[in-house]
């Protein structure tokens, strides 16, 4: 079997083609990072103010649920929060939902939401 070599127009297009597609999948996968390093979030803390015998002031912030590890809140403190977004666009509006669940498997955990300035 002899082979046989495309006239030089068809291989002048298929490497124009193989550029073009190769230029296409770049631009889409450029695209994809800037969209996936610029989306929106938010990490929500608690206040952790160590145990009873070695108190912390001001809190450590810690991700999760506090424990008696951890913190040492009384009944009636108000257990601090932060909530830190990142990525934001500046002049844009953005809303934060907060949810609360007061009971955990059937016993009482947050009864109410305070305000900023309620800390004990």
């Amino acid at each position: 079997m002899k082979a046989v070599s495309l006239p030089s127009r068809f291989q002048r297009a298929r490497s124009f083609y193989c550029r073009s597609l190769a230029l296409l999948l770049s631009f889409f996968f450029l695209i994809g990072i800037n969209t996936r390093i610029k989306a929106q979030s938010a990490n929500l803390d608690q206040g952790a103010n160590g145990k009873s015998t070695a108190p912390t002031s001001p809190v450590d912030w810690v991700n999760g649920n506090l424990n008696s590890n951890q913190a040492h809140f009384l009944e009636g403190y108000s257990v601090p929060y932060r909530a830190i977004l990142t990525n934001l666009t500046v002049n844009k509006s953005y809303t934060l939902v907060i949810g609360l669940d007061v009971m955990n498997s059937g016993k009482h955990a947050l009864d109410y939401i305070t305000q900023f300035q309620r800390l004990c």
